[in-house]
């Protein structure tokens, strides 16, 4: 018994030195549109903007960026698939795949914009 549970140990030691983690290429994002009076935008082309900045205590930096342009459901739902989108070109990550996650410049957050619109003007 002590000699299965001591192979037992190394294996999963094994197991843990020899899986590393992976970035994916893209994520598949959904969420809810309101408009400004709390009634769900269903049925309606719609712009999103996504971006990866790094967040320092003295400004934030855009990383990467992707745009969609997509459509809600019934239920005022968007789907989109961050890694597919149309990307911006002038920020430093072209790929989401390329995207440095150690936060060597501050901590990683995404914020999604929305043009209710369809359009570009994002808020």
């Amino acid at each position: 018994m002590k000699i299965k549970n001591t192979l037992l140990a190394i294996f999963v030691s094994l197991m843990s030195v020899c899986t590393m983690a992976q970035v994916p290429n893209a994520m598949r994002f959904q969420t809810t549109l309101r408009d400004a009076d709390g009634k769900l935008i269903k049925e309606s082309n719609v712009g999103i903007r996504i971006t990866i900045f790094a967040h320092t205590t003295a400004t934030n930096i855009d990383l990467y960026a992707e745009t969609f342009s997509t459509q809600t459901n019934a239920d005022g739902i968007a789907t989109v698939v961050f890694g597919e989108g149309t990307t911006d070109n002038k920020l430093k990550y072209k790929k989401v795949a390329d995207i440095d996650w150690t936060n060597t410049d501050g901590d990683r957050w995404m914020r999604v914009e929305i043009d209710p619109n369809g359009g570009t003007n994002y808020s």
